[in-house]
């Protein structure tokens, strides 16, 4: 009996496949990462301005990805949160101690020096800013001025402007700020900060779950909580170790055609391919 059905060639295969990836079969996924951290000050001796800061930090990253649940290839976008140091700036001589903002400077951990950033700068996010006006230039005698800096973001870090804060508990950032003053007998005034990480948590958003044991991690968000991402799959280390097959995507390297999610692993590359265009009729 010859059946209702048209025969499934590769073909019909390789459509079939294209009209899901185009389907809009996508599912998202958001995770936020909250650190806490410690910040410690020290001068050099002999200082014409008592710099002191905030001992308390806090800050945030917010991952989103949008995973198409066919061909399992993820977009993921990251917001890498900051927080500005909240400076007590004191002067304790009788004399009158202007600060040159524009011509203050930031030094990273690595010894890259940045712009230093302070209220309506015209570049400090208004979210982080504590007043809204620019600080005085001027501290009068055994007075202080309190106000919050941060570095100017420039090239690979424009969309990251918390880059110089440490993520991992523990770790440790070594920083300087230098501001250039006039008035006094000293051309600036600086002071060493160390910002040590003591504490993190992950929330993850609750629908869809996240992949759990034998699934592909999503891309910098990684699994369910309770496993790990090794190799590009999710496991349970309580588990036994799940099947290695159908979770690797396009151009990743492979071993053999099970492990690849559509395709095959070329011989030539040991990579994933993609699906192969329509031969021309």
């Amino acid at each position: 009996m010859k059946s209702a059905f048209p025969s499934q060639g590769p073909s019909t295969l390789i459509v079939a496949y294209l009209l899901l990836l185009s389907s809009g079969c996508v599912a998202n996924y958001t995770l936020r990462k909250d650190f806490a951290a410690e910040v410690s000050s020290s001068q050099p001796s002999g200082a014409e301005l008592a710099v002191s800061i905030e001992p308390g930090l806090g800050f945030r990253d917010d991952y989103t990805a949008s995973r198409n649940m066919v061909s399992l290839e993820d977009q993921v976008t990251v917001i890498q949160g900051t927080s500005p140091l909240l400076l007590t700036i004191s002067n304790p001589s009788t004399g009158i101690i202007t600060v040159d903002w524009d011509h203050s400077v930031f030094v990273d951990s690595s010894g890259n020096s940045y712009k230093l950033l302070y209220p309506n700068s015209g570049q400090l996010d208004p979210s982080v800013e504590a007043i809204k006006k620019p600080p005085t230039p001027v501290i009068a005698p055994r007075a202080k001025l309190v106000v919050p800096v941060l570095p100017e973001a420039t090239g690979a870090w424009l969309q990251n402007r918390g880059f110089f804060l440490p993520r991992v508990v523990g770790e440790k950032k070594d920083l300087r700020v230098l501001l250039a003053t006039a008035g006094g007998k000293q051309p600036h005034t600086e002071v060493a900060l160390q910002v040590v990480c003591k504490s993190s948590s992950i929330t993850r958003s609750p629908e869809p779950p996240f992949p759990g044991h034998g699934k592909r991690c999503l891309a910098s968000l990684g699994c369910a909580e309770g496993t790990q991402c090794l190799d590009s799959m999710c496991v349970d280390p309580n588990l036994p170790p799940p099947e290695r097959k159908k979770f690797r995507i396009r151009h990743e390297p492979c071993a053999a055609d099970e492990e690849c999610v559509f395709s095959n692993c070329s011989s030539a590359t040991k990579t994933c391919g993609s699906a192969e265009p329509l031969a021309r009729q």
